[in-house]
């Protein structure tokens, strides 16, 4: 338990660094670009999202799973990444006018193109990463992913700040990339593990494919608002709901930054040693409802103060979309964990027919909800998440056993957190007489309330 602790601390650390850079990135960008240069990032970006699932194939939880792990089984792992991964580079450096002219934008060919160069970084970095964290060695993980992330956010930050425009975020990336991987080979400096060998090859591509078909299906399902409003609306409706996306995810990223990647090594070494998993999951259930919830109905309520602070008064147009998502995100409490939940316990094919019957209907919704531009989209995640979040519970249910009143009473508290926390902010808005543009001084003084609730 200690270990895990201290995993989670790490791991938070990890992430809060991350998040202030991207946020710090986002400040600027907001200010310096367009709403169209932004959706034309953010259209690359996805373009790229799904090549991006391919090419991991699931190698590092493939590594983080198996009941025993030797060096043959590694490069198994790094080998058939590096195939993928390199014929992914090829195809996407052939298409990548293509992909342009589908949208109309050939400013998208050098973006595709040095973005797709950086995945040839991912087969040197994703295996030792894989083992790392395995070992629980997050102090390096840390490490790695934070030096790497401020690298990338500096080049970023310094390229906007020399006009190089919407490019800024493809070369940022880039240089993430590169020196993610050269420090992962300085934290586990193993070069033997790079060898083509397919001894493995029978295990390594039946986890892989279940994983991989999950990934690009939960990838597509995730880049599809923005490819559908880039076709039906300007590209400035991408980079609206793009930014009321990324506020929304603030306390999945900061006060539960540490859960997602400690879940699955932790929950594997549970599963290794013999251990259920019901009492653990419904305590960390309780937990990220106590915390999640809380911030998700103070964000809703004071949307429009949050937004001109961080983003700007010129992005104060996303304030409803980003209220109506908070109130959506309030479902998405299990999200964090199904995924480790299944894996863990061998249901990696599972995680697989989840987002079969899920994620079509989804998608459906969204693509009638695109027509209508981003409002319509963002509304139709009412009914998405409680969708998805349904089907995930009932197969995690049956992997670890746990009885719908058990789940009942973990987020009970959270709810009753939720509640103190709304309501100084509630009643300032309903006294001020400025419904949810409160001035400043207002502002604070609901904020500070509802932490104190």
């Amino acid at each position: 338990m200690a270990n895990i602790r201290s995993a989670f601390l790490l791991t938070s650390l990890e992430r809060y660094v991350v998040l202030a850079m991207n946020f710090a990135v986002i400040a600027i960008a907001s200010r310096l670009l367009t709403p169209a240069e932004i959706g034309l990032a953010v259209l690359g970006t996805s373009l790229l999202a799904v090549a991006d699932t391919l090419r991991d194939f699931g190698t590092g939880s493939y590594l983080i799973q198996e009941k025993g792990v030797d060096r043959e089984r590694v490069r198994t792992a790094f080998t058939v990444m590096a195939v993928v991964s390199c014929s992914i580079v090829a195809v996407l450096l052939g298409l990548a006018g293509s992909l342009a002219d589908l949208y109309g934008e050939e400013r998208l060919v050098p973006y595709l193109r040095v973005v797709a160069l950086s995945f040839l970084a991912g087969p040197f970095s994703a295996p030792v990463m894989a083992l790392l964290r395995r070992d629980m060695a997050f102090g390096a993980v840390v490490q790695v992913n934070a030096l790497s992330s401020m690298a990338g956010s500096a080049v970023t930050i310094s390229l906007l700040l020399l006009d190089h425009g919407y490019m800024s975020f493809a070369w940022g990336g880039l240089a993430c990339s590169v020196l993610a991987a050269a420090l992962a080979l300085a934290k586990r400096p193993d070069a033997s593990i790079f060898r083509f060998r397919l001894t493995e090859w029978r295990s390594a591509i039946a986890f892989g494919a279940y994983n991989t078909v999950t990934a690009i299906l939960n990838r597509l399902y995730d880049v599809l608002p923005y490819l559908a409003l880039g076709w039906m609306h300007p590209a400035a409706s991408v980079g609206l709901l793009n930014r009321a996306l990324i506020l929304y995810q603030l306390p999945e990223r900061t006060l539960l930054a540490g859960v997602i990647g400690v879940a699955l090594p932790a929950m594997a070494a549970e599963t290794r040693e013999g251990r259920g998993l019901k009492q653990p999951y419904l305590r960390a259930v309780g937990y990220i409802t106590a915390v999640q919830w809380p911030a998700l109905v103070l964000l809703a309520l004071l949307a429009h103060p949050a937004v001109d602070l961080l983003l700007g008064s010129q992005s104060l147009s996303i304030v409803p979309l980003k209220q109506v998502i908070c109130v959506a995100q309030l479902s998405a409490f299990p999200a964090p964990l199904t995924y480790p939940a299944l894996v863990a316990t061998g249901g990696v094919r599972d995680t697989m027919t989840t987002s079969l019957i899920s994620l079509p209907p989804s998608a459906l919704i969204v693509l009638v909800a695109a027509q209508h531009g981003a409002q319509a989209v963002a509304a139709s995640l009412l009914v998405i998440i409680p969708l998805q979040m349904l089907v995930a519970l009932i197969y995690v249910r049956r992997r670890i056993g746990f009885l719908w009143l058990e789940l009942a009473r973990s987020v009970w508290p959270g709810a009753v957190v939720s509640a103190c926390a709304a309501a100084v902010p509630a009643a300032s808005i309903s006294m001020s007489g400025y419904g949810v543009a409160l001035p400043l001084g207002v502002a604070v003084t609901a904020g500070a309330g509802g932490l104190l609730g």
